[in-house]
């Protein structure tokens, strides 16, 4: 066995990975292995290329090799909860995401991957911690505001949501995300003009974005701008006839009550 000889092909497989190459990535990862069979970090670095390539199956039995070996490897299982996330075993993924935190409590991105399965799950007070402990980690990535305003938000905390929006967008005030966010809040709290405000921000940086589009005529409606709400409407069902179903557009947008409420009002006045 050639340490030489290795770190050169790991180098190398890098590089192809640097390139879009993942093929040419798998094999110098299988080299390495050929060479040493105990490799942990090519059993890592090859399972990440193939999550990345779709095969999450066959990426999860290189984690699996790789905890063999290396019981306390952080990334391994960070990388194993992201597998088994797209495999749909949130459980596996959060206890993945739990273990790696044990090992490392400073691994920002366990604790947001963890926060996000946490909210999809409705778990709002676990995902809330989560992300506030990835506030602490990275002060200046704004996604972390971002994601705890939309558990906020989906908690019924609508200040709370609004507060975590506006420093999201100090720290990234081009994402139409973050507007949208924030344009909910003030929504439930019947702040429409401030709804509309940040609708039309959204809109305006994406004319074409159906659901800005959704979030600005169903605020206008609720402030009386009914002819306008409509006008918008309308032209929602000519990009995409479901539209018309309100019960389609609650669940494709995941709204607050009150928003979909309000767009029952908008459908049933068309």
């Amino acid at each position: 066995m050639s340490q030489e000889k290795i770190e050169e092909l790991m180098l190398e497989a890098e590089d192809a990975i640097t390139d879009g190459i993942m093929e040419d990535a798998i094999s110098l990862f299988s080299q390495v292995l050929d060479l040493d069979p105990r490799h942990v970090a090519a059993y890592v670095q090859r399972g990440m290329v193939l999550h990345d390539m779709g095969e999450s199956d066959e990426a999860i039995k290189d984690f699996d090799e790789a905890l063999r070996l290396d019981p306390n490897n952080t990334e391994a299982y960070w990388a194993r909860g992201i597998a088994r996330d797209e495999l749909d075993d949130i459980p596996g993924a959060i206890a993945d995401f739990t273990k790696a935190l044990e090992l490392d409590p400073q691994f920002s991105d366990a604790y947001y991957q963890r926060g996000v399965l946490y909210l999809d799950q409705e778990q709002f007070d676990e995902a809330i911690a989560d992300f506030g402990e990835m506030i602490v980690l990275e002060p200046d990535d704004p996604e972390g505001y971002y994601q705890r305003a939309v558990t906020y938000n989906m908690k019924g905390d609508f200040a709370k949501a609004i507060a975590d929006a506006n420093a999201a967008l100090e720290l990234d005030p081009e994402e139409i995300d973050f507007y949208a966010c924030r344009a909910e809040a003030h929504f439930c709290m019947g702040n429409f003009n401030e709804a509309i405000a940040d609708f039309e921000e959204a809109y305006e940086a994406e004319p074409d974005n159906p659901y800005i589009i959704a979030g600005l005529a169903v605020a206008k409606h609720a402030d009386g701008e009914r002819a306008e709400a409509y006008d918008l409407w309308r032209f929602l069902t000519e990009i995409e006839a479901s539209f018309s179903d309100p019960d389609w557009v609650a669940g494709i947008l995941n709204w607050a009550p009150a928003l979909t409420a309000e767009t029952r009002k908008l459908v049933a006045g068309l």
